[in-house]
């Protein structure tokens, strides 16, 4: 009986998305997660312009899917810096319609004051820094 042949895989693993606000994005940024309503919708080169209220940037889908004009969505993507400035491209695109907005920003607001906290404290007990 001839054994089965595995295929083996390797897989890179994507950085990890950091939720911003548009005004928010860093040099140091890669991948990022932004919500925002969807406008000005381009059919032809599966791009869309999102605006969060702190400023608004160009979305590229990598999908080739397209929210409507007006759609409250996220966007989890690369940050892309060229000769233009900066754009993303939109690896995720979630329909966010029907989210809580209120209690989505009372708990990422609960985060950015006790997460850095809770992760200083998670070093010291696991045996990181002593003080």
């Amino acid at each position: 009986m001839e054994e089965p042949v595995v295929e083996e895989r390797t897989f890179r693993r994507r950085k990890p998305a950091i939720e911003r606000k548009i005004a928010e994005i860093t040099e140091e940024d890669t991948r990022v997660a932004l919500i925002g309503k969807a406008f000005k919708i381009d059919k032809m080169d599966y791009t869309f312009w999102l605006d969060d209220g702190s400023g608004v940037i160009l979305v590229e889908s990598e999908d080739n899917i397209l929210p409507e004009d007006g759609q409250l969505v996220r966007v989890l993507g690369r940050v892309i810096r060229d000769e233009n400035g900066i754009h993303i491209y939109g690896e995720v695109i979630q329909d966010f319609r029907g989210v809580d907005m209120g209690a989505l920003q009372e708990i990422q607001s609960l985060e950015k004051r006790y997460l850095k906290k809770l992760e200083e404290m998670a070093s010291f007990w696991s045996g990181g820094e002593e003080l």
